[in-house]
């Protein structure tokens, strides 16, 4: 009975009193600099109009031709940020220099594509004031690249994106796809102005030309 009691208040005077509760100090964030931040205005200046961002700028806050669609202003540059994304397949396919990897150029692209096709989708699936009509594109570069040899099976990939995300839409593009529900187009050449798009490439191309000489 004696060695019972003892081995409890052994036991007992080995147990903590108080309990200690260590609380973290708290997280530093380090701020990480950006190299185009830290650039000087001049290097930002240049990078804006290497990537005719001046150009873009103007078709983006040009006056609205549909006073009465909503999502005019978030749908006119998503679809030609699409545009440009074909411009660039373009450009990277008609590349000969042996070096280039065109295959994994290609698979980025594609992937780009995809996800521009979805937000456009997205941004569509709730529109009810789109200019529409039963007229398909004439000025896009996606038929073409459809159609091209180099690009043919990437273009037709993007043909049946288009079909895939735009199910749940009233309208679909109309820039070649099948439509087998037969649905409205956008009236794309009025709200991307693809032809203003490449008009901004050739002046691009021109002065290129002029400075090379």
């Amino acid at each position: 009975m004696v060695d019972t009691d003892c081995k409890r208040k052994m036991m007992s005077s080995d147990l903590p009193t108080k309990l200690h509760v260590t609380i973290p100090s708290p997280f530093k964030v380090l701020a990480v600099s950006s190299p185009i931040s830290c650039s000087s205005p001049a290097s930002c200046s240049a990078y804006e109009h290497y990537l005719r961002l001046p150009e873009l700028n103007k078709l983006w806050s040009s006056s609205r031709d549909f006073p009465h669609w909503s999502n005019e202003n978030i749908l006119k540059p998503s679809l030609q940020a699409l545009e440009i994304t074909f411009r660039l397949i373009l450009t990277v396919s008609s590349d000969t220099r042996p070096y280039i990897n065109h295959h994994e150029w290609n698979r980025r692209l594609d992937s780009l594509v995809t996800n521009q096709i979805q937000l456009i989708a997205t941004i569509s699936e709730t529109d009810q004031s789109a200019p529409v009509s039963n007229i398909r594109s004439s000025l896009s570069l996606l038929p073409q690249l459809a159609t091209w040899r180099k690009t043919e099976s990437l273009g037709k990939k993007m043909l049946c994106t288009i079909d895939n995300e735009m199910r749940g839409c009233n309208y679909t593009l109309g820039l070649g796809e099948q439509n087998i529900s037969n649905k409205p187009n956008l009236q794309y050449d009025a709200v991307c102005k693809p032809n203003e798009r490449q008009r901004t490439d050739l002046r691009l191309e021109k002065s290129k030309h002029q400075c090379a000489v």
